[in-house]
């Protein structure tokens, strides 16, 4: 089971977990991100400051809706993203530049084996 802690440095607590993202492209990497797990969130959101120090290319982008209802076009980099004491997973990640924390979304646990080892919530496990 990872453990899953919490960091109290923005106006409320919230879920911390640590990070090592890889460009699939160059294989540069950095390590000891900390992320925030975003239960609300399907998709993983990267950091402009992650995307910008690995150089990512972009893969594509799409249509997401974010805080307040708004739609807003994102761009998406194919990166290898490892969570602490699971294994690595590939994924195509959005970026934006509003934000100032990565933003682990629900893509993580469904993408890494076994997905149990990865909830806050263990009656909710597997869902």
């Amino acid at each position: 089971m990872i453990e899953i802690d919490y960091a109290h440095s923005h106006n409320f607590p919230y879920p911390r977990v640590g990070l090592k993202i890889s460009s699939m492209d160059t294989g540069r990497f950095v390590s000891e991100l900390p992320a925030k797990l975003d239960t609300g969130a399907d998709r993983t959101l990267l950091t402009q400051s992650v995307v910008d120090s690995l150089g990512l290319p972009v893969s594509g982008e799409a249509m997401f809706e974010v805080a307040g209802g708004a739609i807003a076009t994102l761009p998406l980099y194919f990166v290898s993203l490892s969570v602490e004491g699971l294994e690595p997973v590939e994924l195509h990640c959005a970026a934006s530049d509003r934000e100032d924390l990565i933003l682990l979304g629900r893509d993580i646990p469904r993408n890494s084996a076994p997905a149990r080892s990865f909830s806050p919530c263990p009656n909710q496990a597997g869902e």
